[in-house]
């Protein structure tokens, strides 16, 4: 198999949602472009004649429950891909949604107390899709013992804000 067969082969292999069905962020269905993604990954390895690390995006699935209390009852196993799962708090809260983001690591799944591209993706999805209306400020880091709070706002071009206060636990330098 060569090109775009192979790459089709391989994203039929990979478990967990794909395609539009893993779209729910809007992200353009980049976990289905995979010819474009090497392409562009190859380009990325070179620059001004060096070999060049390569970074992968943020890339999260997006669960939406029916309320904020399912979210924080959530108890996930092992999960193969970053999964961000959202559900809103009831009228009149502090917060309009509680967040929770998982991601797998040496073979566990890990949570994240605050995480600000998952936020964003997820802003672009409420704020699409009419679930959400900025400003709102999401809750996350609650079942792990974080207070976390989110503030996403937009501004008049439409760009999204994410924001929030944060505690420095660690300052120090590097030395090359």
């Amino acid at each position: 198999m060569r090109g775009r067969a192979r790459a089709a082969a391989r994203h039929r292999r990979r478990p967990g949602l794909r395609g539009a069905a893993a779209d729910p962020l809007g992200t353009g269905g980049r976990g289905a472009a995979r010819p474009g993604r090497r392409r562009a990954r190859h380009r990325a390895r070179r620059h001004r004649g060096r070999r060049v690390g390569r970074q992968r995006p943020p890339h999260w699935i997006g669960v939406l429950l029916a309320d904020a209390e399912q979210v924080l009852a959530l108890r996930p196993g092992t999960v193969p891909e970053d999964i961000g799962v959202v559900g809103p708090h009831p009228e009149g809260s502090e917060c309009a949604f509680e967040v929770r983001a998982f991601f797998p690591q040496n073979g566990a799944t890990v949570e994240d107390p605050v995480t600000g591209s998952l936020n964003a993706a997820l802003a672009q999805w409420l704020l699409r899709t009419g679930r959400a209306s900025a400003p709102y400020v999401a809750s996350q880091g609650t079942v792990i013992g974080r207070r976390g709070r989110v503030h996403v706002s937009t501004d008049a071009e439409g760009r999204i804000w994410v924001g929030g206060a944060v505690t420095t636990c660690v300052t120090g330098t590097l030395n090359r």
